[in-house]
């Protein structure tokens, strides 16, 4: 294998959904094994702000359409990783909110405000981007923000809105990146309270293993800044075919292209250990040096984006 190389310019174009829902099943954090199934309205409401569908366009499609099913792979993968949001976290999040705080055990009530709350989120940057019609996204003082995102949240909750520069504010804005991350799956943010990181006042990003991604953290005050330009802060995060400087020294059958290649060949003949990734900014990215090959656990997200695209969902 040391003289082939992995071409990542094709991807394939039909995602398993089969195996996207085993691989986000399979390999659920151990902080997620009770998470409960999110309720039929909270899942709904949610998919309709994803994708910019009404209730009732969402209700007319078959259970057993393929975009359905990738909807709910995906709004269950959401749900896996709203439940590993660090407790004091959300509920410094409920009070500033107004939420009231669900009971010890009513895990359902609580599924229901987490999806809620990213619901919400996902209802703002969809109406402020309808409204400014894509002029102002990434341009002085309307640029669509963190900061500007938060208030609008605040407004849409009917409460005040913190003092900015204050711990509530700045919870807010981290609350507020991490769904960013959740919406557009380019990145995977460390929230305070976690494993990774106690820090308040930074923007961080989990890299798994040998990153591309020469920055990891940037100031919160970045939140004043367009979310184009806080995300480009972090360099490359969308995934790009690799150059193909030095391919014409093999021979055509000494390359390989993702588009004739599988799991089983790659782990089984090639002994290429695959690893899963949250984020699509790592995958394909090939270490030789470990012949390890990071692969994005949930191609459903790109199916159910893909399948909606007319309906302009959050990511495009």
């Amino acid at each position: 294998m040391a003289s082939t190389s992995i071409a990542s310019s094709v991807h394939d174009p039909s995602p398993d959904l089969e195996m996207a829902t085993n691989i986000t099943t399979s390999s659920r954090p151990a902080s997620a094994e009770n998470a409960t199934s999110p309720s039929g309205s909270a899942a709904e409401r949610l998919n309709c702000k994803i994708y910019g569908l009404s209730v009732e366009e969402f209700s007319n499609i078959s259970e057993t359409d393929p975009q359905k099913q990738a909807m709910q792979t995906y709004t269950n993968y959401l749900n896996q990783k709203l439940a590993e949001l660090p407790e004091k976290f959300l509920n410094d999040i409920w009070s500033i909110l107004g939420i009231p705080k669900s009971e010890k055990f009513d895990e359902i009530r609580a599924t229901e405000q987490r999806m809620d709350v990213l619901a919400s989120i996902a209802d703002v940057i969809r109406s402020r981007r309808e409204e400014d019609a894509g002029s102002t996204w990434d341009r002085g003082a309307t640029a669509m923000s963190i900061d500007r995102i938060a208030k609008l949240l605040c407004e849409s909750y009917r409460v005040r809105t913190p003092e900015v520069g204050s711990t509530e504010w700045n919870s807010l804005r981290q609350l507020i990146f991490a769904m960013i991350g959740l919406l557009c799956m380019l990145f995977q943010a460390s929230i305070p309270g976690d494993k990774q990181t106690t820090e308040t006042t930074v923007f961080s990003i989990v890299t798994p293993g040998d990153s591309l991604v020469p920055i990891t953290s940037q100031g919160i005050d970045m939140a004043r800044r367009g979310i184009r330009a806080l995300l480009l802060g972090f360099g490359e995060l969308c995934p790009a075919p690799s150059r193909r400087e030095g391919l014409d020294n093999y021979s055509p059958e000494d390359i390989l292209h993702t588009s004739k290649l599988c799991f089983s060949s790659l782990s089984r003949v090639a002994n290429i250990h695959i690893e899963w990734v949250d984020n699509l900014g790592s995958h394909l990215y090939f270490d030789s040096d470990s012949a390890s090959l990071k692969l994005f656990r949930l191609p459903s997200f790109c199916f159910a984006n893909l399948a909606f695209y007319s309906k302009r969902p959050l990511y495009n």
